[in-house]
């Protein structure tokens, strides 16, 4: 039941057909089949061929991890990482990460088996930041490891990050190029940008630009906005190209219609100056806002002081200052500065009012590729 199932979903030998697959895995679910089970909860928590429901897949990983299901455990991690269909606990899930992660032995056969890669790079994302445990960057780099060793692409891309950042191990522009080079080579659209960002800035390897730009838009074929950001940021500035602002524009509005925030403000940036677009003023305050809300601090200083201008939206120094108020909190260091001298517009009781405003914002991304441990290639700021 569970092996036609897949074959519906994945439409091997015959034609795809997800109501199938989600009838034949329910029916083999309902045998109490691990495998079933978790690929059940898959399709629940995807969308796929039935309701999205976060908590009914839930409820299908949970069975299939009660039966030792290592899929299941690292699935139930990544949902109690996320906040599915359970209260965000980073705590549980380094608990089932952990369990799929560690090695265990074949009861039928007897050999070893390594664990499962996801787990254990996942694993190695909490040890790294210190996410439902104490931060240990070199732990974090052996979990890295072992997913490597079965060709993880995120798990050596990850590696890379950890060499190019020296966490858990000496810096190493050159190893971390390596590790992003196998991990490219497995589909990884995190190492293409990494790579590509090794080459346009010679760290590891000789300057290239062309092979900066082969692997920019290798990942920015596959829909990776970060690397759609750096191409933008190739063609403003000339490097590998012929300086081209109409052609930056438009690699920056590909990426910003994704979500990619760094993006957002950039494309602010020039129409607000009219460079590679026509001047305006109200499509500039409208990305400056999409990144800010986003919370890049870099779009929120630029939509406060269109705010305390009046440009592209109507004067309001509450607002002026609570945006400049939480990009002096993401550490802009021009923003202290305006701050004061909007201060000097605020009537008594304004100020706090614009504070309290500023601690409530909560960021709402619409994508995490500009969220990115490496590579990053930040955006003129104003």
């Amino acid at each position: 039941m569970a092996h036609l199932a897949w074959r519906y979903e994945t439409g091997t030998g015959v034609k795809p057909d997800l109501d199938q697959a989600v009838q034949w895995y329910r029916l083999a679910s309902n045998e109490n089949h691990s495998m079933g089970q978790n690929n059940l909860g898959c399709l629940y928590r995807d969308g796929r061929g039935t309701r999205q429901d976060d908590a009914e897949a839930v409820k299908w990983f949970t069975r299939a991890a009660a039966q030792g299901n290592d899929h299941a455990r690292t699935n139930l991690g990544w949902m109690h990482e996320h906040g599915r269909g359970v209260p965000q606990d980073y705590v549980q899930a380094f608990k089932w990460y952990q369990q799929a992660a560690e090695s265990k032995s074949d009861l039928l056969t007897g050999k070893e088996l390594p664990g499962n890669a996801y787990a254990q790079n996942n694993l190695g994302n909490l040890l790294r930041d210190g996410r439902g445990t104490e931060a240990d960057p070199a732990m974090a780099v052996r979990w890295f490891r072992r997913a490597a060793e079965q060709d993880n692409p995120h798990a050596l891309h990850n590696l890379g990050v950890m060499h190019e950042r020296g966490l858990g191990v000496k810096q190493s522009d050159r190893e971390a190029g390596g590790f992003y080079e196998r991990a490219a080579t497995l589909g990884s659209v995190h190492a293409m940008n990494s790579l590509g960002y090794l080459f346009e800035k010679g760290l590891g390897t000789s300057r290239d630009y062309e092979k900066a730009l082969h692997w920019y838009h290798r990942a920015a074929e596959r829909g990776y906005t970060l690397a759609m950001h750096n191409l933008g940021a190739m063609h403003r500035d000339g490097r590998g190209v012929k300086a081209d602002l109409i052609a930056a524009a438009e690699w920056y509005e590909k990426a910003a219609m994704k979500g990619n925030a760094y993006a957002q403000a950039v494309l602010g940036w020039m129409y607000e100056g009219g460079h590679g677009v026509r001047q305006d003023f109200l499509k500039s305050a409208e990305w400056y806002r999409q990144a800010a809300v986003q919370g890049l601090s870099v779009g929120q200083i630029s939509l406060g002081l269109f705010y305390y201008h009046g440009a592209g939206v109507q004067q309001d120094y509450v607002q002026a200052y609570k945006w400049i108020a939480l990009s002096a909190k993401g550490g802009h260091e021009k923003a202290a500065k305006y701050c004061e001298e909007i201060a000097l517009k605020l009537e008594p009781g304004q100020r706090d009012e614009a504070l309290a405003l500023a601690d409530a914002f909560r960021p709402k991304l619409q994508s995490r590729d500009w969220v990115t441990p490496s590579g990053d290639n930040i955006p003129v700021k104003p």
